[in-house]
């Protein structure tokens, strides 16, 4: 985990950008997005990344990697690749935590409103800030 104030953390999982806001506090906060990109590029150079599995997922990273548009698996991840939906981390996902820790989608999963607990948190849960494999 990596500590962003004295009484929050950001889990060293894939988080999308649009959830930072939320996570930050900055969601009713006029915040320019080239500011905000800048601190997440720097929280993403001090963040472990699993760059085998980043080019093993992104064949088309790998390939620009291998012909120089890029130096490394990093480079693109913190330039461009996180910006666009990608992650370098393993999945973490838990349902049945997921649905222990978050009764709104139990009820929402058990009533067909929703397929999967993971549908809600790719959907919704992670710009809210909730976590994928949450501590019950």
């Amino acid at each position: 985990m990596t500590k962003i104030s004295e009484h929050s953390e950001i889990p060293n999982y894939f988080i999308r950008y649009e959830a930072v806001r939320n996570l930050l506090g900055l969601q009713n906060r006029a915040v320019a997005e080239d500011t905000l990109k800048a601190i997440l590029r720097i929280v993403l150079d001090a963040t472990p990344i699993d760059e085998e599995l980043y080019l093993d997922r992104y064949p088309d990273v790998a390939k620009a990697v291998a012909s120089g548009v890029y130096r490394s698996a990093r480079e693109h991840l913190t330039t461009v690749g996180y910006f666009e939906g990608r992650s370098a981390w393993p999945d973490q996902f838990d349902e049945e935590a997921y649905l222990k820790a978050y009764p709104d989608v139990a009820d929402a999963v058990a009533s067909g409103d929703l397929r999967s607990a993971f549908e809600h948190f790719t959907h919704s849960g992670v710009l809210e800030g909730r976590l994928p494999s949450p501590v019950a």
